[in-house]
């Protein structure tokens, strides 16, 4: 029926209609159309029962997006720590060794997303500055260890250098501190042609 013209195809539905009408059976109307008895069936029931046309309601206007940033991280957070434990659980109790190498596989890349996520949310320092803060704290180890030996106090010491770095550094309304971009050293020849 799909390949004949539709001037046909209603010409049929209607002739059809009225066989109906007359109270024909499917049979008798599959015999007099040259269908056969199951297309004559399917059309006397589409024809008792037509399917009302499904009406195209308008879309909803959209409510706006609402990200809460902490959320969402901590989300992440939760999710990558399900999937750890999971892991864990199967790298030590899975029964086929090819499992077990997937979850530790699987975990060792977790512990990179873990560090790429809170690098991109500045839980990080950014590459060099983590050397330059362990200096820092070796740095002020020694020098308490130093006035420890001459005899200063060294609680007194670390109380009067907290005051003076925190007069120097802001915190945010996070608790988090903005440190300053370092440069990345030059490359020996530069160093030694400046």
């Amino acid at each position: 029926m799909a390949g004949k013209p539709r001037a046909e195809r209603e010409a049929r539905r209607a002739r059809v209609a009225a066989a109906v009408e007359r109270g024909d059976s499917p049979a008798a109307i599959a015999a007099s159309e040259g269908l056969s008895v199951r297309q004559a069936r399917r059309l006397v029931a589409e024809l008792r029962d037509p399917t009302p046309a499904r009406e195209v309601r308008p879309l909803a206007e959209p409510e706006p997006v609402r990200i809460e940033p902490f959320v969402e991280v901590a989300r992440a957070f939760a999710v990558q720590r399900q999937v750890e434990e999971q892991c864990r659980q199967l790298a030590a109790e899975g029964r086929q060794e090819t499992v077990r190498i997937g979850a530790l596989k699987l975990l060792s890349g977790l512990a990179l997303a873990r560090l790429d996520l809170l690098d991109r949310i500045g839980a990080l320092p950014r590459g060099p500055v983590w050397i330059a803060e362990l200096r820092l704290d070796a740095a002020f180890k020694a020098m308490s260890e130093v006035a420890e030996s001459v005899g200063l106090d060294v609680g007194e010491l670390a109380e009067m250098t907290r005051r003076r770095v925190a007069e120097r550094i802001d915190l945010d309304e996070r608790g988090m501190v903005e440190m300053a971009a370092t440069l990345a050293p030059l490359p020996r020849r530069h160093r030694e042609a400046a």
